[in-house]
């Protein structure tokens, strides 16, 4: 439902006695208003566009933690559950449920579960927030 004045379709809120407020949705399902993001997790929601997207896996280092693209060309389902977000400066990835028994998807096959979050094991796939749809 949207919210039109005279025949203007408005996109915002009204603030105490203030013109509206813009709000942008962007894709990962957070909002802007009036410059300020505001986002809830994304564990729990749907992602699909998995079999077209890149998988990256964690791999440590004295100095951090990368994300490096994965050369294993794993026949994945192309929709799960997010289970794990992670979220850094220039990273927004989440790693995926591959089953209903709840393991990750990883690189070295669907529903295997070998851990998760910067923490976990590097075979966890991992795919950018910017390369799926979220529902």
């Amino acid at each position: 439902m949207g919210l039109a004045i005279d025949g203007n379709v408005v996109h915002g809120i009204a603030r105490g006695g203030q013109a509206f407020l813009p709000i942008t949705k962007n894709k990962d399902g957070s909002v802007v208003i009036d410059g300020h993001t505001y986002n809830d997790s994304l564990i729990g929601k749907r992602a699909s566009g998995l079999s077209s997207s890149t998988q990256y896996y964690l791999t440590g280092a004295s100095d951090g933690w990368y994300f490096n693209a994965s050369d294993n060309s794993v026949g994945l389902p192309d929709s799960g559950i997010i289970a794990e977000e992670f979220k850094a400066a220039q990273w927004h990835v989440v790693a995926i449920k591959g089953n209903e028994a709840g393991g990750l998807l990883t690189t070295l096959g669907p529903g295997t579960d070998e851990g998760s979050g910067p923490n976990g094991n590097k075979n966890v796939a991992w795919f950018t927030v910017d390369s799926l749809k979220i529902s």
